[in-house]
């Protein structure tokens, strides 16, 4: 528990407005009796995780309303990003395309020739998703893409 706390701890002091974007975050969710998620959630637009859906007697409605609009503006942008870098292929004729999607991760199969290019392709994709998710948070060194013969070789 102690080791716990200093985590904790490590964080609100890292991040001294998220503590009270939490609670504050926490008590809206409950006066609405449901949770936005989405990258428009601060205009009151998106999915809505409805508060009746919690079990009876559940506690953990807190940590929901923290954990539910985060993932889901951040899959809102790999979604983004997952739509754009499939267009940006087809338009500059590149074979191959998506193959998977791990969290953050965005897996493109293609032909050498073009790897160069999808790399390219691939992190203005990402970039551009994420800014438009997240207008205001910095995007400098954001995305670094790899390039290998396999997903083995670029995780090393």
């Amino acid at each position: 528990m102690d080791e716990a706390q200093r985590w904790v701890d490590a964080v609100d002091r890292a991040y001294p407005t998220l503590r009270p974007w939490r609670y504050d975050h926490y008590w809206k969710c409950q006066a609405d009796g449901k949770i936005v998620i989405g990258k428009d959630a601060k205009r009151g637009i998106g999915r809505f995780y409805p508060l009746s859906r919690l079990p009876q007697g559940a506690r953990n409605g807190y940590t929901r309303a923290c954990n539910f609009p985060v993932q889901g503006s951040c899959a809102d942008a790999s979604m983004l990003a997952l739509e754009a870098i499939d267009r940006l292929l087809f338009v500059h004729e590149i074979d191959g395309g998506p193959v998977a999607w791990l969290h953050d991760e965005i897996i493109l199969e293609v032909p050498d020739a073009d790897a160069e290019q999808a790399r390219e392709l691939l992190e203005k994709a990402m970039v551009d998703a994420f800014v438009e998710t997240f207008p205001d948070a910095p995007s400098n060194g954001l995305v670094e893409v790899r390039i290998g013969d396999n997903w083995a070789a670029v995780k090393g």
